[in-house]
């Protein structure tokens, strides 16, 4: 069984590009701690916006569950949170990822990615999604480039090494 623990920044660029469902294709269970459930969900819906919608429902469904987290958890990522200049959701994913004992962390800002792997776990990301949802045929290499550039002029930040490279591995499929 396929797990991912996910920060609230790639719920909501997949929501926004109308993408969250690839998450289903790929993973068997999308877990995310409270408090980014509060910032995509509860804050998004009081700012009045669609892809907040879209990710509650998904947690209405039971498609993505939110733990709330215990004691040791929660003073784990706090220590992350001090040690390595987090905010709370990233730092709350990586200790969620590790108490559970889930290998893959769904985080898009690279110094999270990092400390990710700091602690064995494996980081994707955003645009990896997008990737592997065009590799099982889930999407057309067009449909991926659109999404993403869509995404772009939403806000979506990206280093043009990693999108050059994107476009690289996508030709090359």
């Amino acid at each position: 069984m396929r797990k991912i623990v996910s920060n609230a920044s790639p719920l909501i660029y997949l929501a926004k590009a109308s993408l969250l469902s690839i998450l289903l294709h790929i993973y068997d269970e999308i877990q995310i701690p409270m408090s980014v459930k509060i910032e995509c969900v509860d804050e998004g819906l009081r700012k009045g916006y669609i892809d907040a919608a879209i990710i509650k429902k998904y947690i209405d469904d039971g498609v993505i569950r939110v733990h709330n987290l215990d004691k040791e958890t929660k003073k784990r990522a706090e220590l992350i949170s001090r040690m390595f200049d987090l905010e709370v959701g990233e730092s709350e994913v990586i200790s969620l990822a590790i108490n559970k004992g889930e290998n893959e962390v769904l985080i898009d800002e690279k110094r999270a990615r990092k400390v990710a792997k700091l602690f064995g776990l494996t980081p994707r990301g955003t645009l990896y999604l997008i990737f592997v949802a065009v590799k099982n045929g889930f999407l057309s290499k067009k449909e991926a480039i659109k999404k993403v550039n869509d995404l772009i002029d939403k806000n979506f930040r990206i280093d043009i090494k990693v999108y050059r490279k994107f476009l690289e591995l996508l030709e090359a499929l």
